[in-house]
This record gives C-alpha cells, sequence and structure tokens, in this order.
C-alpha cells in the first residue's frame, strides 16, 4: 500500500497529489511504501548546514568566547542528524543568530526541523 510521505494518508497509485493534505507526491518526493519519509533533500539541507556551522567555528576561532556556543550547537546538531531527531526551531534561530545565518536559514527550511 501507498503513503503520502508528508502526512501518512493511503493512497491510490494515479494520485499526483495528496487527498488529504495536498502534497506533491511526484517531483522531489515521491510515493513511498509503509511510512518512511521522502527521498533524502532534507538530508542534504542538513549536511550542509553542518558544513556551515563547522566553517563558521573555525573562523570565529580566534575569538574564544563565540566558542563557547557555537562548538556544543554544532556537535547537538551533528547528534540530531545522527539520530534522526528534530533540532526544532528554537534551535534553528539560536543558530541563525549565533552561529550562521546560512546553517540557520537551512535548517528552518527543512520539513523536518
Amino acid at each position: 500500500m501507498n503513503y503520502c510521505p508528508k502526512c501518512g494518508t493511503k493512497l491510490e497509485n494515479d494520485h499526483r497529489f495528496c487527498p488529504n493534505c495536498g502534497h506533491k507526491l511526484y517531483g522531489n518526493a515521491e510515493v513511498v511504501d509503509g511510512l518512511s519519509s521522502y527521498n533524502g533533500d532534507h538530508e542534504a539541507l542538513q549536511q550542509v548546514a553542518k558544513i556551515f556551522m563547522i566553517i563558521m567555528t573555525i573562523l570565529a576561532g580566534f575569538a574564544l568566547f563565540p566558542l563557547i556556543w557555537m562548538v556544543p550547537m554544532t556537535v547537538y546538531y551533528s547528534h540530531c542528524i545522527r539520530d534522526g531527531r528534530k533540532a526544532g526551531v528554537a534551535f534553528a534561530i539560536c543558530t541563525l543568530l549565533f552561529c550562521s545565518v546560512i546553517s540557520g536559514i537551512l535548517i528552518l527550511v527543512d520539513e523536518n526541523a
């Protein structure tokens, strides 16, 4: 049986949009068997966000004070990615303000955050 990757609604094979949530089923997200998530665009966003966090942490290394929060934030986000947990909107906003604007925006854009 096919399910919508966004809301989990059972689908017929000919649907192009989910009748429940309106999610587009072909393109970036595909119809999936079971209740697994869509095919990996969010993984690319997560990796790019993590890379920008690491780059900004290295660039801010000249001032020790920012490292007090940048290193733990980067480690926490890496653990969230590894464990498949959501980082949360509050964390994304703190990342945007205190670590890297690009990383914060990418975390906010990621639907899993």
